[in-house]
């Protein structure tokens, strides 16, 4: 039962690029409810990237599912992969993504392998 947790892949409502910040573009995915309660989910890594199978752990209806691919990961941008890669301008990057997305409510962070260090 557990297994069919990843086989469909959840489709996202919005994802983007974010404007550049210290040579950096983050890439952002959301899925689930536009309207519900946000979580914000850090990767594994470093080096790792966003997957959508973490989205499954939540119950879409009810929660806003925002993963973005850290400095230098995935389809985020760099001019210099090594400039402000380091953990507090991850945590930047992470409070800049939200407002960006106009949240300013309570989040609950999640966090995958050492993004879970991240979230902590």
């Amino acid at each position: 039962m557990f297994w069919n947790l990843f086989n469909c892949m959840p489709k996202t409502f919005d994802e983007g690029l974010l404007p550049e910040r210290d040579k950096h573009s983050i890439y952002y995915y959301q899925y689930g409810n536009p309207s519900g309660i946000p979580v914000l989910s850090f990767h594994g890594g470093p080096g790792g990237t966003s997957r959508p199978k973490y989205a499954k752990l939540f119950d879409l209806n009810k929660y806003r599912f925002i993963q973005f691919d850290q400095r230098g990961c995935g389809k985020s941008e760099y001019s210099d992969l090594l400039y402000h890669n380091e953990t507090p301008y991850l945590i930047e990057d992470a409070m800049h993504l939200l407002a960006y997305l106009h949240i300013d409510t309570p989040i609950i962070v999640h966090g995958v392998s050492w993004g879970s260090t991240m979230a902590l």
